[in-house]
């Protein structure tokens, strides 16, 4: 009944037009819903006590504390609580999620609601001209599950590539191979131990073996690896998964992880790709580089599988972790010795200290955990006196920021009928609630992806340099663009104006590798003042960026003409962009003008604690996610990844929770014992 009320207001209103009004109508109805279903869940149903055992309070003291409850930071909780003698608390800014968060049609939403930290870029210099203020907007989750409870729920791991480049970039892979059991009996880790509904972990040596053995009772004991080459990740993805995909091949899926992993194949996924040598591949797998599939997603039975549900959830019969939302971490406390030994949070008003025996770890996210470190005295040494803060380490703290830039206005109008697209939504209700299926089940509108090689930039490396998002829809379609992008209303009626009443398909470019490189700066020294975010796209003075996009949209052009396309009518909506008329249609110019006006985000901000050698300029952690220079404290998200990734950086948020919830354990446990491990996954149904 919930579900339906929502959904049939707001799917009303937005039927009668897309006027801002009607927009701000639907949009108040919506988050009143949302606080109504909020307050009935905390107090009626006591979700937070008996869904999630949140705690008012933490105590005063812990082993470990890790600050923020995201994608990374909720496996590390998980993970570290299976040593049932550590004390673990988890520091969350946000609330819970709420059923609202289930719908994965609804994911565009959240941004801008309570759920969104809202954070806006600074004034652009080379780009965002068709944005209001000519700022960016960059939603970043703040709830517990953070940005995986508010994004399009695309589980893209990247090429493996990528992870080599880490490696390469001075993140040390120890080149062990084993070739046989006998070998693995042999080895210094010694032997692997097994009891019924336990993991055994031996922390001994360590190796670098990238796989799992699976045992009778349904449990797996993880080798534990030192580096960050594509065996060694692939292990962290493996152990995460619980993949339910259509021929899936078991060397490169896992089937026995917290996290649900299925497929789409009801979704209308590009059909055109082999005709352009693109053929249908899992792009999850090292097997293939270039090609269009239909999308795997972080959903299970339907709804959304956020990392809290995922990873949080099964923990709660653990009394060794304490959960506490509403709790806004204000800075990280450090000795005279330089050694972390805990956090200062504000929660209700009033401003509490707990420590931690062991490590602080921060896993706050690409913006706010640069910014907790500056505030802390850790970072840029000009900077941060520039504020008056007292440096404790100087290092290059929000100096790499990396992006994805996307386009969304490459639309094809599309020979479709939605008259009846209204009442879809309404029937679709019970499919959604009875069986997980239907049209709400859509993450977001997005129907399939593809990788492509644009060579625009002689790159020789075997790697995609532009992703294809394949959405049903453009942002004339529901609250998209003037509300989520922020369009100015003069470029939005020019540009979606006349795509209002008719159905299209839009092709969204993402610039996969991007060689500008931005920043996270303090705006001032007041926590809950945002910081200062400049992505700086389009800035690399090659002008390389541009001419890839360019390129990747030369591509999708081509699949204009492909048999596929042709079928429903496919043709390129032609109304130039506002400020762009002066330029020839579809020329080199008038699509750089064009990406200049409406280049986006895809949220997917990394890169402002750098993963690197001590002796790297540019480096801000250690191969083991150490801050240099600063004793007991780690960075574990995404903050740490020194190249951008062909993919979606959520899973490899979730694998590096993965990978520093390895090196913790081998730093933490003895390397003579063994130490039994809680299989809740043989739980989770």
């Amino acid at each position: 009944m919930r579900y339906t009320l929502v959904l049939v207001l707001t799917f009303a209103i937005l039927e009668h037009g897309h006027s801002e009004d009607h927009i701000m109508i639907a949009e108040k109805i919506f988050y009143a819903f949302n606080n109504i279903s909020r307050l009935f869940e905390k107090y009626v149903l006591r979700v937070d006590e008996e869904y999630w055992k949140l705690q008012d309070e933490a105590a005063s003291e812990y082993d470990f504390i890790i600050v923020g409850g995201g994608s990374a930071g909720c496996v590390v909780a998980c993970r570290l609580s299976e040593v049932s003698n550590w004390r673990v608390l988890l520091l969350e800014a946000g609330e819970p999620e709420n059923i609202i968060i289930d719908i994965p049609a609804l994911a565009p939403t959240f941004q801008k609601s309570k759920y969104d930290w809202a954070y806006r870029t600074v004034k652009q210099e080379y780009t965002a001209f068709g944005l209001e203020d000519g700022k960016i907007n960059t939603p970043r989750g703040k709830v517990l599950g953070g940005s995986s409870s508010i994004n399009f729920m695309m589980y893209i791991r990247g090429n493996i590539w990528d992870y080599e480049q880490w490696e390469a970039k001075g993140n040390p892979d120890h080149k062990t191979e084993m070739t046989s059991r006998k070998d693995r009996d042999n080895h210094t880790i010694s032997r692997f131990y097994t009891r019924k509904k336990y993991l055994v972990v031996v922390t001994a040596a360590p190796s670098k073996f990238g796989f799992p053995i699976t045992h009778r009772h349904g449990c797996q004991t993880y080798i534990l690896g030192t580096g960050w080459g594509y065996k060694d990740v692939l292990r962290c993805f493996i152990k995460s998964e619980r993949a339910r995909l259509n021929d899936a091949d078991p060397r490169y899926h896992g089937l026995h992880g917290y996290l649900a992993l299925p497929v789409h194949p009801d979704e209308c996924h590009p059909r055109g790709g082999p005709e352009m040598n693109l053929p249908l591949f899992d792009f999850n797998a090292p097997n293939k580089s270039f090609g269009v599939g239909p999308m795997q997603s972080t959903t299970r039975k339907g709804r959304r599988e956020t990392s809290a549900r995922a990873f949080l959830r099964p923990t709660t019969s653990r009394k060794n972790l304490d959960i506490v939302t509403e709790a806004f971490v204000t800075k990280i406390l450090i000795d005279d010795n330089k050694k972390a030994y805990g956090v200062l949070y504000e929660k209700n008003g009033k401003t509490h200290e707990v420590k931690a025996k062991k490590e602080v770890i921060l896993s706050a996210g690409a913006i706010n955990t640069p910014q907790l470190l500056m505030l802390s005295g850790i970072g840029p040494k000009e900077h941060l006196e520039h504020h008056g803060i007292k440096c404790l380490k100087d290092l290059p703290v929000g100096k790499n920021l990396m992006d994805h830039p996307y386009f969304y206005c490459f639309i094809l109008k599309i020979a479709f009928d939605l008259s009846q697209m209204f009442i879809t939504a309404v029937l679709s209700l019970a499919d959604f609630i009875l069986h997980g299926t239907g049209l709400l089940t859509t993450i977001g509108g997005i129907m399939g992806v593809g990788f492509v090689k644009t060579n625009v930039c002689d790159s020789k490396a075997p790697v995609p340099d532009i992703e294809f998002m394949f959405i049903g829809g453009s942002l004339a379609t529901g609250m998209g663009g003037l509300r989520a992008m922020g369009i100015k209303p003069e470029y939005y009626k020019q540009m979606f104006g006349p795509l209002e009443t008719g159905y299209q398909w839009t092709i969204a470019p993402v610039l996969l590798h991007p060689k500008s490189v931005g920043y996270v700066k303090l705006n001032s020294t007041d926590p809950h003042d945002p910081p200062l975010i400049d992505p700086r796209y389009f800035s690399d003075p090659d002008n390389c960026d541009m001419r890839t996009m360019i390129g990747g949209i030369r591509e999708a052009e081509k699949l204009i003409n492909t048999t596929a396309f042709r079928k429903y009518g496919a043709e390129l909506h032609k109304v130039p962009m506002k400020g762009c008329d002066h330029h020839v249609f579809d020329s080199d110019g008038y699509w750089e003008c064009a990406l200049r006006s409406l280049i986006s985000t895809l949220y997917h901000p990394v890169g402002t604690a750098k993963m690197g050698k001590k002796d790297d300029p540019t480096a801000v952690v250690d191969h083991r996610l150490k801050v240099h220079g600063v004793k007991a404290l780690r960075v574990i998200d995404v903050s740490v990844m020194p190249v951008h990734i062909a993919g979606h950086p959520n899973a490899a948020a979730m694998m590096i929770g993965e990978m520093g919830s390895d090196y913790l354990k081998q730093d933490w446990l003895d390397g003579n014992k063994t130490h039994r491990i809680p299989c809740d996954i043989t739980n989770i149904k």
